[in-house]
């Protein structure tokens, strides 16, 4: 035996060998083999952090491949060993939704909240408040995303952006949003303002403009405000499908004649540097529109969207685009889909 054998180093604590291990298949284009690498690890010598990565990647994987009741299972396990770890808390909550529990999940999504997971985790949770219906617990999710910001006190997308946050506009979005669900504009209108005192590098006067659109159901200086940000921006050959997208969606709004409106629609010319997503808009436009004319494409427009965004448009796309109220109608549908039928 000698007496001076060097002892093992103990893992960095700093470290997780186990999402080094994850985001390294990732990266290589092996993601179908974390599952078997995960399972070949030697699970005694991983720290508490690296045990809870471990059994929470192991439920994801499940989920990935489809595998519901064992993806449930893993994340049910994870629970009792981690109760207070809100990123396996997150996905069982997810697992939950696609089964159907909705209570169960949102009971779970409670527990969960930024910092402790990512701001786009913390947008996807108010996205599925969205979806069923809870624009308080929405707000939840997004009100400690503007404490962030303030204490930051810089609102600069690429600032925000490596840091992890999500651009303001978007978040903004997701506030006008839900302030509209509540028929209460008082919280986004104060978040604005308060936004506009304290945070630097940003324009605030557009947020001000489209709350005062929304709250006022008129949107003729919006559309002035589109068609020069429109012009401007084709003088610098910038892509402007985004912002031609949005007036179209305004111009058929306020257009009587069906043929007038869908050609304001339909004439939207995008290009390679335009959001691919941007024909899902269109799509979902031509929906709006002969939902308002009663004519019977509606369902062909509407199926074609659904194939493509099968959790709808996002809050923030939904407010970009003036679609709150016809997704509403959408959002039925959706509730019916997921909720298991009665036997």
């Amino acid at each position: 035996m000698s007496w001076f054998k060097k002892k093992p180093e103990p893992p960095n604590p700093s470290t997780n060998r186990v999402e080094e291990l994850a985001n390294k298949l990732h990266q290589e284009g092996r993601s179908n083999e974390i599952e078997s690498s995960l399972e070949r690890l030697d699970y005694k010598g991983l720290t508490d952090r690296e045990r809870e990565s471990w059994h929470h990647l192991m439920g994801i994987e499940a989920m990935r491949r489809g595998d519901a009741n064992l993806a449930l299972k893993r994340f049910q396990d994870a629970m009792e060993l981690f109760p207070d770890s809100q990123m396996i808390r997150f996905s069982l909550a997810q697992e939950q939704l696609n089964r159907g529990e909705i209570e169960k999940a949102f009971l779970n999504f409670d527990f969960c909240s930024f910092p402790k997971v990512p701001a786009t985790w913390a947008l996807a949770q108010a996205r599925y408040a969205y979806l069923w219906n809870f624009p308080e617990r929405g707000l939840t999710c997004i009100r400690p995303i503007f404490k962030a910001y303030f204490d930051l006190k810089i609102a600069d997308d690429h600032f925000l952006y490596v840091r992890g946050l999500p651009f303001f506009s978007q978040t903004w979005n997701y506030l006008a949003c839900f302030a509209w669900m509540k028929h209460d504009f008082s919280e986004c209108e104060a978040i604005t303002n308060e936004s506009a005192t304290k945070l630097t590098e940003h324009d605030f006067v557009g947020h001000k403009l489209v709350l005062n659109c929304f709250r006022n159901a008129d949107f003729a200086r919006l559309a002035e405000k589109l068609r020069s940000s429109i012009q401007e921006w084709s003088k610098q050959n910038w892509p402007t499908g985004f912002q031609n997208m949005q007036l179209a969606g305004l111009t058929a709004d306020q257009e009587r004649d069906f043929s007038v409106a869908e050609k304001s629609i339909t004439d939207v010319q995008l290009n390679p540097n335009d959001f691919p997503w941007l024909e899902d808009v269109r799509t979902i436009l031509l929906a709006k529109l002969t939902h308002k004319h009663e004519r019977p494409d509606e369902e062909k427009y509407k199926q074609q969207f659904l194939q493509r965004q099968k959790l709808l448009f996002e809050p923030d796309h939904a407010v970009s685009f003036f679609l709150l109220e016809y997704q509403e109608l959408l959002k039925q549908d959706y509730q019916k889909s997921k909720r298991p039928t009665p036997r």
